[in-house]
């Protein structure tokens, strides 16, 4: 069956090889004071000034064609590809992969451009090769050229040598791996010292309840005693928080940002203590990336509000056609350096919590970005965000 386009002479390969218009081509022949002749196709392998062409092209490119006894030999090897593989063109035309460049790597090549040519598909593969001393991986293209009858002719073929982009690839997983492990390991931590530090702030009560009113001494420390544990269980929650929002996967969906807000508070504020505006909208979006962000922004607002009662503004808006943004506003005492707030720097995660830290990767692996206003013009904070998604008319 064929599968490719019908070259009619190995001029004509040349040609479309190179890149070149015919006249350029004509051009160029004339310069070099060669020849224009029509060449019969099956003797294009015993002549190899037809794919003189090829030298001119500055990227691998051979040709492979059927012998008698052997079904896929180099019967050209372009300049280029000769001093990519350190061979010279007359130790290759005329031997197969399975002889140039011997071993596992040779059969192995040598079996690709076999399939190649009695299917009469084009065919892309990649292949560790020894190349120039050292082993290189190459990725290389087949294109069949076809007879007046429809059977495969030859292959052209074009390598190119990937080595470094799968070493990136390599690198780029193995980071990956250990970054999520690393995560694990944090995410596993912080719950083991949840147990311990609840047990601190019980013993504080304890001895809270042992000791005389009267010693001041006594109820001072244990005051620290339960203001350390109280500050380690938030720095736990929001370590959990920040493995949460970094390790949680896609959930496209249709979704009530109403009803999505109201949840949130029932948990933050349990009290009703805040006051809450949302407006009445369907989104077609990751839900659960909204979800965490959300829950991180308001809760970094009521915890570094704690003796306001907050009104809380949530607006949203469309970005462009595949894009929304949600904007969360408060009447609190504001960001310090909100300008800077979502900058990549280490003083996110000490000063503002990994809540937001989290919510910051976690939108941005997302394709989207967040920050916050420098200068709300109600005062308090201003912090927006965008993710891919939609705004849906109505329920």
């Amino acid at each position: 069956m064929r599968c490719g386009a019908v070259f009619r002479s190995a001029s004509d390969d040349a040609v479309k090889l190179s890149g070149l218009r015919a006249d350029e081509v004509m051009k160029d022949k004339k310069d070099r004071m060669m020849p224009t002749v029509a060449v019969d196709p099956v003797l294009a392998c015993h002549d190899a000034g037809n794919y003189r062409l090829l030298d001119q092209v500055a990227m691998p490119v051979f040709v492979l064609e059927r012998c008698p006894t052997r079904r896929a030999v180099y019967a050209a090897y372009n300049l280029t590809a000769c001093e990519i593989a350190g061979f010279r063109p007359e130790d290759v035309v005329g031997r197969t992969a399975k002889e140039l460049y011997g071993g596992r790597f040779g059969q192995v090549a040598y079996d690709r451009h076999c399939v190649a040519m009695e299917s009469g598909c084009p065919m892309v593969y990649e292949l560790t090769l020894p190349l120039s001393g050292s082993n290189r991986q190459v990725r290389t293209s087949l294109e069949p050229v076809f007879d007046d009858d429809g059977q495969t002719l030859r292959l052209v073929g074009t390598s190119q040598d990937i080595s470094a982009a799968a070493n990136i690839d390599h690198l780029k997983t193995h980071a990956a791996t250990l970054h999520s492990e690393i995560e694990e390991f944090v995410s596993l931590a912080a719950h083991d010292l949840r147990s311990p530090m609840r047990k601190v702030g019980a013993l504080a009560n304890l001895i809270r309840d042992e000791i005389s009113p009267d010693n001041a001494e006594a109820g001072e420390l244990i005051d620290m005693l339960e203001g350390v544990a109280g500050n380690a269980m938030s720095l736990i929650a929001d370590v959990l928080s920040y493995a949460q929002a970094t390790g949680s996967a896609e959930s496209v969906e249709k979704f009530d940002l109403e009803a999505l807000c109201e949840s949130l508070m029932v948990v933050l504020d349990p009290e009703g203590r805040h006051r809450y505006e949302v407006p009445d909208q369907y989104i077609f979006g990751d839900r659960l990336a909204t979800q965490i962000v959300l829950r991180n922004l308001l809760d970094n607002a009521i915890k570094h509000n704690p003796d306001c009662r907050l009104t809380l503004r949530v607006s949203v808006e469309t970005v462009d056609a595949s894009s929304y943004a949600i904007s969360l506003s408060d009447d609190g005492k504001g960001l310090p350096d909100a300008g800077t707030l979502f900058e990549d720097s280490g003083r996110l995660k000490i000063d503002s919590g990994y809540g937001l830290a989290g919510a910051r990767r976690l939108v941005r692996s997302r394709g989207g970005d967040i920050a916050a206003d420098p200068h709300p013009v109600d005062g308090g904070a201003t912090i927006r965000f965008s993710l891919p998604g939609t705004l849906l008319p109505g329920p």
